[in-house]
C-alpha cells in the first residue's frame, strides 16, 4: 500500500491485497475489485499490472525451469514480486497519463 499511494494510485489500500492474489490465480486481481467499486484509474492499474505478472511469470518461469539454471520455485516467487514492483512504477506512468 505505501508504494501504491507513493505513486498517487487511487483506491491503493482496497487494491494492494490483489497484486499478491495474481501469483495464486490469473483472474483472482480483477475478480477482487470488481465488488470494491474503486476508481477507473486504479482497476487499469490493477489489471495491467496483472497482466504484465502474468506476461512475465508464465514465460520467464517456464524457460527457466526447463533451462539448467540452477532456480528454485522459492526464488521465481522472489523474481516475481521484484519483477512486479519494477513494472508498477511504469505502469503508474501510464495510468496517470490516461487517467
Amino acid at each position: 500500500m505505501p508504494i501504491l499511494n507513493l505513486l498517487g494510485i487511487p483506491n491503493a489500500a482496497e487494491i494492494a491485497p490483489s497484486f499478491i492474489l495474481g501469483l495464486a490465480e490469473v483472474a483472482l486481481p480483477s475478480a477482487f475489485i470488481s465488488g470494491l467499486g474503486v476508481a477507473p484509474a486504479a482497476a487499469f492499474f490493477v489489471v495491467t499490472v496483472t497482466a504484465l505478472q502474468i506476461i512475465m511469470f508464465s514465460n520467464s518461469a517456464v524457460s527457466i525451469m526447463e533451462s539448467d539454471i540452477p532456480l528454485n520455485v522459492g526464488k521465481l516467487v522472489i523474481i516475481f514480486f521484484l519483477r512486479t514492483l519494477i513494472a508498477m512504477p511504469l505502469v503508474a506512468i501510464v495510468t496517470h497519463i490516461i487517467f
